[in-house]
């Protein structure tokens, strides 16, 4: 059913800030998992996702996010925390919850700076496989050193 238009709950529905807040949130939580989700797997490696394009793009998206996540603060600014219509005392203010927003924003930031300037796991021509045999080793003695068994004196 429809909410009274008397009823503090129409706090909640008709409040724009409130809207916008809850619309940031939301969007901040599925762009950052797709974009962690992209992240992930291009640190295995997989091969569509290792370049320097693809890595731009998802720092590009967790940038999105951290700017996002600041936007959920409008939360402050919505009739939830600053109604006076209904002779209730309501206010909000920073305390420990409000912490994880900035915590976030600061984690969406460098997470997605790093993203954009570092390059591809893997990206560079010099490194080599370990079970490679260098062309340095090519001058080495190739042979064993043999034991003999002895018997104690």
């Amino acid at each position: 059913g429809e909410a009274d238009q008397g009823s503090p709950d129409v706090l909640f529905i008709f409040d724009a800030a409130f809207f916008f807040a809850r619309t940031f949130a939301i969007a901040t939580t599925a762009i950052g998992f797709v974009a962690m989700l992209a992240l992930w797997l291009s640190s295995a490696k997989v091969q569509q996702l290792n370049t320097d394009k693809t890595r731009k793009i998802i720092g590009t998206g967790l940038l999105t996010c951290c700017l996002f996540q600041f936007f959920v603060l409008l939360i402050f600014l919505s009739k939830v925390c600053r109604d006076t219509e209904y002779g209730e005392d309501r206010h909000c203010s920073l305390e420990e919850g409000s912490g994880t927003i900035f915590g976030g924003c600061l984690f969406w930031l460098l997470t997605g700076i790093a993203m954009i300037k570092m390059s591809p796991p893997g990206d560079s021509d010099d490194e080599s496989d370990d079970n490679a045999v260098s062309e340095d080793s090519a001058d080495l003695p190739t042979q064993r050193l043999q034991v003999h068994d002895t018997e104690p004196v």
